[in-house]
């Protein structure tokens, strides 16, 4: 688990920068479509997330309890929507794409008033979901 903490970080850190524009995404509630009603199925993320032009960065506690971090570019499209695709950790080996990554595609949707906003989110057949976001 350090080690992708380590490859995410670097991935973050050497990703250009298109902007100086900066968000922090935090907190993360979610209702899942799919409820298997055996293990876990956490709706409550404890999402600590930075976004800076368009990569992003963070961590949570995913759907099944685990840790995860998350590295990945955000495009933004009118209006205030917008698709987040993210390499993420910390998800059962079965679900594994690229070594120990999965990969998570969002639609998203952000609404501000002056710095502080409500990001919006839905995971296809899987999810939606809000947390916060703040605008730096």
């Amino acid at each position: 688990m350090k080690l992708s903490y380590v490859i995410l970080m670097a991935a973050f850190l050497v990703a250009p920068s298109l902007s100086s524009a900066e968000e922090l995404w935090l907190g993360g509630r979610s209702y899942h479509f799919k409820r298997t009603g055996s293990g876990c199925t956490n709706e409550s993320h404890h999402l600590y997330a930075y976004r800076k032009g368009d990569y992003h960065i963070g961590t949570y506690v995913n759907s099944q309890c685990n840790r995860s971090y998350l590295v990945g570019r955000s495009y933004d499209w009118k209006y205030g929507f917008g698709l987040d695709i993210s390499a993420v950790t910390g998800y059962p080996e079965s679900m594994h794409i690229v070594g120990n990554f999965i990969f998570i595609p969002q639609l998203t949707y952000l609404a501000f008033y002056k710095r502080v906003g409500v990001r919006l989110i839905y995971v296809p057949f899987t999810l939606v979901g809000a947390g916060l976001a703040v605008r730096l």
